[in-house]
């Protein structure tokens, strides 16, 4: 009887163009496929192997998981390839794409099926979300952004119903939280997905970033002390750092793993900001360090992953009590920022949800956004603060402000300016709508002011404009 339960991941793999003396060779089969089950943390418990003649190699190897199936057909340049393995701590797709690799397959489909048995006794078979399922097939279509990229056979990852073009996975891991993935996409140049979710691309995280940060840090009288939750890239962190003024950062992350790969693989994202003495980072729970903290920040954001998903292990800091707390850590003048997902009138119910928690902390609560081409969405953010409307500004404000902070360091930006700056926070009438009914009644918001600034008297309290 096995010691892994009745659930787990089943992968096939369909390899084609490879060598023919690859696929007939026995022995170098045979070790690849051990290999690979190594590799995808699987136990190998034996093997059998049979060569064909006049060609061919079949072969199976047994796992305490289940078992790695393969069956070649050298005349053909063709490879058949099935994983199947029990439990949560092995990577079968690690093993197919492993053996893609050693068999030089110049076109491989990979697919996956999470496979086990519900609670009802029924046997369920169904895409896995949480893992990408990659796919390589011969097109002629040059899909690229900013026309940085062309390929006529391309590697698609599935991130729920998207599929981007990919030519190779760079690294993949388990981190503390995370399956972590850094690959190189055929459109975006290299990107990095997160529980099978693209959180940020080459070609365009410039966007997110600076929309995260610059609307705040160019605007704000003074940003000395910034909290960074999240943020893994690093490229948050290169932003604020941007500004001389900025005597401070606090990045607050619990996944030391999941920084350490962005830190090794995604320099372009970073460009070696985590070197900067004022940066300063913190490997543990965001809760922990809030508790702990006694600290006034200018600048608060909240950069963290996959915010919809209730089984995240982030869903936790997307609750109206953790916001209550970053808002008690904003200095008097200070503002926070909050990524909230994806903002569309057809998405708006995860949108909704975190800006109806956040209305009543601040005096100013403003919705604002960015196109994010990897994304293939308008992504949303929050804007906090109990001093004045970034909403408001006008486009010669803002861009004078930025000359007068960054001086020569304004060419760097590539999304960011006045003109940028306004045009994010108009929203269309169906948003502005949905955005005008998440209300708080005026006594519930009282009192939650209340709690959070410990205001004995009412007339102390921000009004809500």
């Amino acid at each position: 009887m096995t010691d892994h339960p009745p659930a787990g991941f089943h992968f096939i793999a369909e390899l084609s163009g490879c060598p023919a003396h690859l696929l007939n060779d026995l022995e170098g089969i045979k070790a690849a496929m051990i290999d690979g089950a190594t590799r995808a943390k699987a136990t190998v418990l034996g093997s059998n192997f049979h060569k064909f003649e006049p060609a061919g190699v079949s072969g199976l190897v047994f796992l305490a998981e289940s078992h790695f199936s393969i069956h070649t057909w050298p005349e053909l340049g063709y490879a058949a390839i099935d994983a199947f393995t029990c439990g949560s701590h092995t990577m079968p797709e690690q093993a197919c794409t492993y053996l893609a690799d050693s068999l030089q397959a110049e076109r491989r489909f990979i697919t996956g099926l999470e496979r086990g048995i519900e609670y009802d006794k029924q046997f369920v078979h169904k895409l896995d979300r949480n893992n990408l399922n990659e796919i390589i097939v011969n097109t002629k279509r040059p899909t690229n952004f900013k026309g940085k990229a062309k390929s006529i056979s391309h590697k698609y990852l599935l991130d729920d119903y998207t599929a981007f073009a990919i030519t190779d996975c760079v690294h993949a891991a388990k981190s503390l939280h995370h399956d972590v993935r850094v690959v190189h996409t055929n459109s975006y140049g290299l990107a990095l997905y997160v529980d099978g979710t693209i959180q940020s691309s080459e070609y365009d995280e410039y966007i997110y970033h600076e929309a995260t940060v610059h609307p705040v840090m160019a605007n704000l009288a003074k940003a000395e002390r910034v909290l960074i939750i999240g943020g893994c890239e690093g490229a948050s962190a290169r932003e604020v750092l941007r500004y001389p003024q900025v005597k401070q950062v606090d990045m607050v992350n619990s996944d030391k793993v999941l920084v350490d790969i962005c830190r090794e693989h995604l320099p372009l994202w970073h460009q070696d900001c985590f070197q900067d003495p004022r940066l300063k980072l913190h490997y543990q729970d965001p809760w922990q360090f809030l508790r702990t903290c006694r600290n006034k920040y200018d600048f608060i954001i909240l950069d963290l992953v996959n915010t919809v998903e209730a089984n995240s292990p982030v869903r936790k800091f997307y609750r109206g009590e953790f916001f209550a707390s970053l808002a008690a850590r904003l200095s008097p003048e200070g503002a926070m920022v909050i990524q909230a997902s994806e903002l569309s009138a057809a998405e708006f119910d995860n949108f909704g949800e975190i800006y109806r928690q956040v209305l009543h902390l601040t005096k100013h609560c403003e919705v604002y956004s960015g196109f994010v081409p990897s994304f293939t969405s308008e992504w949303g953010f929050i804007l906090c603060n109990n001093h004045k409307s970034f909403a408001a500004l006008e486009p010669e404000q803002v861009d004078f402000s930025l000359d007068s902070k960054l001086g020569s360091r304004t060419s760097q930006l590539e999304f960011y300016d006045g003109l940028a700056h306004k045009k994010m926070f108009i929203q269309s009438k169906d948003l502005r709508e949905l955005v005008k009914n998440s209300f708080v009644d005026e006594e519930q918001r009282q009192m939650s002011i209340r709690s959070l600034y410990n205001f004995s008297s009412p007339a102390a309290l921000p009004s809500q404009s």
